[in-house]
């Protein structure tokens, strides 16, 4: 089972567009699960589900296992829907409760998990963070604010005293003709020497148009070029595990 976490310490850098259209690509070939662990629940919407996430909570708290929370969906992805219920008992999460909750479906024998983490530095995201000792974590960056939300999550991953070569940023809402997308670039390539992936995601009305009809990106728009962005950032991805 190959784990891939999404996460960034600010909101609105495309963390749930990586996070749903990555799922959709792996399940094309292989038997995906998202895990959604946002109060908001965008990920879980996107594919048409719209829950409190209560069944998620009980399973992160250890009172059911993670079967229970899964749905099935039309695209071929399981979800584990998130939403308002996972903020209510926060403190009955603990940082190893989504790998527990995990070790309760191996008998499912998913190629990929993609967990999803919310914009914020809490339990649920230390808890997914902590869910696969040998998972990739892809950090989205729009812009210098999500550079600056970087460097602080990099820190709270050292003192979480996790392996920092896990990491990998992800270009998102990319246009190599601005100017400050090439700076941006730069920057990001010298904090994370080795860990900025080559794929580029660029920015489209197509992302909206996408999550407003609730399908992902292959489904909706299979020959957009923002998809094709994704099936690449989907291969170079699969092939670093």
């Amino acid at each position: 089972m190959r784990t891939i976490i999404v996460s960034s310490r600010k909101g609105g850098v495309g963390k749930t567009t990586l996070a749903v259209n990555l799922a959709a690509a792996y399940a094309q070939g292989a038997r995906t699960l998202i895990i959604d662990l946002d109060v908001q629940g965008d990920a879980s919407s996107w594919f048409g589900i719209e829950e409190s996430g209560e069944q998620l909570a009980d399973a992160l708290a250890g009172r059911r296992g993670l079967a229970a929370a899964i749905r099935t969906t039309a695209f071929g992805v399981d979800v584990a829907p998130g939403g308002e219920a996972l903020g209510y008992r926060p403190a009955a999460v603990g940082t190893d409760a989504l790998r527990v909750a995990l070790g309760t479906i191996r008998d499912r024998h998913y190629g990929y998990v993609i967990i999803d983490c919310p914009p914020a530095l809490n339990r649920l995201v230390l808890a997914g963070w902590r869910a696969a000792p040998d998972g990739l974590v892809l950090i989205p960056v729009d812009g210098p604010p999500a550079l600056r939300a970087v460097q602080r999550l990099r820190a709270a991953w050292h003192d979480a005293g996790l392996d920092a070569s896990r990491l990998r940023g992800v270009l998102t809402r990319f246009d190599r003709r601005r100017l400050l997308d090439r700076a941006l670039e730069a920057e990001t390539e010298s904090l994370m020497p080795g860990g900025l992936v080559h794929a580029r995601i660029r920015e489209s009305v197509i992302v909206s148009e996408s999550a407003g009809w609730k399908r992902p990106l292959l489904t909706h728009a299979p020959l957009h070029p923002l998809t094709q962005d994704i099936r690449s950032l989907a291969q170079e991805v699969a092939d670093a595990f």
